[in-house]
């Protein structure tokens, strides 16, 4: 296979400038289409999916149809190539933050830019779907905020060819956080799941967490399948009752009682705002701050809130087999008491799957690529952040969130500081 690494040539035309995040299905960069002269983002396979034939032509497939998609809210799809056996794939690269990151730094939005960014989202997802595709895994790592105030759904196609991939450990807490119930239970994924996930992205947006948190991907499944979210209002009071029943429509077990498309949704949504349509609205043009370079500042109270580690995790991460995801909710059942528990009720804390921690290793010092495969043999996908620091050296870590030596969930993603070229910028392709 080709080596991926800085300055590589795929294809004789696009070559890797910097690692942007590296997970389960692959690695994230940023590089330069040099038949075009153009950034681009690059997203190559793994390894191991990259010798799964089957696995490939789906991936192939999907890129395709992808390929075909035009929405000013949705990221486009360039190319997708092979080079030496690494398959990849070309996309948009976006010039901003994720929406992850930003509810990571700011917690619950303004509910005006949270309505905005649902219905930005929304107006994706209803091209999508008049073209026959379904997302499959709706959530903030896979919404970008562009510098200019878009918004921008990626990784289309990505998750329908990941959604048969073996279940891997870790890999399925960022799907199961943002699932809806018939996914949880293997069954037929429509239009009518996005908008429940919509509906979870947009609680998160206006509530600072996701509805349901839990140790595992089956106790968070079980608790989109059978609990009640605990009601907006009641988290955060100053939302409008209107914004909140919406939102909370969306949530709805049965596809059939929310609302009937995501242009519906985005219509309700409007209507509880008295917005105009998302086509036409923008998000205030911003600057995507740095974090302080050096030590970690003291503890402020966003970052002493709950911890938040299902919601953490990038679209590379995502290896989730539905039929697998359902045996492990079948298991938990008869752990549970034969499944016997009414509906509504919740799981035993003590008969949920434990899940071991891990340490995260030291990686400061060392140059990013090297410390990106550390984090991955460890069990962490790794996101970069470029920083700037007086008298390091170019592409050398500096520092990681959560620190070394910390013990957090497999599959956390380590957030890695990089020293950046002094031209360097903050640009992504999409992360989760």
């Amino acid at each position: 296979m080709t080596r991926i690494e800085t300055s590589a040539l795929l294809a004789d035309r696009y070559r890797l400038v910097r690692l942007i995040a590296a997970g389960g299905m692959g690695t994230v960069w940023e590089a330069h289409d040099v038949l075009l002269d153009r950034p681009v983002a690059l997203k190559s396979m793994a390894e191991g999916l990259a010798a799964d034939p089957e696995f490939v032509e789906r991936f192939r497939r999907e890129a395709r149809a992808a390929g075909r998609l035009t929405h000013p809210n949705l990221a486009r799809v360039y190319d997708f190539g092979d080079d030496g056996g690494t398959p990849f794939l070309v996309m948009e690269l976006i010039d901003g933050e994720t929406l992850h990151d930003r509810i990571g730094r700011e917690g619950p939005l303004p509910v005006a830019d949270a309505a905005l960014i649902a219905r930005a989202i929304a107006a994706g997802l209803e091209a999508a779907h008049g073209a026959g595709i379904v997302h499959r895994d709706v959530k903030p790592a896979n919404v970008m905020l562009d510098r200019a105030g878009g918004v921008k759904i990626t990784d289309f196609g990505i998750a329908a060819a990941a959604s048969n991939t073996r279940l891997t450990q870790g890999s399925g807490l960022g799907t199961a956080t943002y699932a809806s119930p018939e996914q949880t239970r293997g069954e037929r994924v429509t239009a009518a799941s996005d908008v429940y996930s919509l509906g979870v992205v947009t609680y998160e947006m206006l509530t600072g967490l996701p509805p349901f948190d839990g140790p595992s991907p089956v106790a968070i499944a079980l608790a989109h399948a059978e609990q009640e979210p605990q009601p907006i209002r009641a988290a955060r009071p100053e939302v409008p009752a209107g914004v909140a029943a919406v939102v909370e429509r969306a949530l709805a077990k049965d596809p059939r009682d929310r609302p009937e498309s995501a242009e519906a949704f985005a219509g309700e949504l409007s209507q509880a705002m008295g917005a105009t349509s998302p086509r036409t609205e923008r998000l205030a043009p911003a600057t995507v701050p740095l974090p302080p370079a050096g030590p970690a500042p003291p503890p402020t109270m966003r970052e002493t809130r709950p911890p938040r580690s299902p919601s953490r995790w990038p679209w590379v991460a995502v290896l989730a087999t539905l039929a697998l995801l359902v045996g492990a909710i079948l298991v938990a059942r008869a752990e549970l008491g034969g499944g016997s528990s009414p509906p509504g009720s919740s799981p035993s804390p003590s008969s949920s799957p434990s899940v071991a921690l891990l340490t995260i290793p030291p990686v400061a010092g060392m140059h990013q690529d090297q410390a990106v495969q550390e984090l991955a043999a460890a069990g962490f996908p790794a996101s970069i952040v470029m920083v700037q620091v007086e008298h390091a050296e170019p592409n050398v870590v500096i520092r990681t969130d959560p620190p070394a030596g910390t013990a957090v969930l497999p599959g956390t993603v380590v957030t890695v500081y990089v020293e950046s070229p002094r031209h360097g910028k903050d640009k992504g392709g999409g992360n989760g």
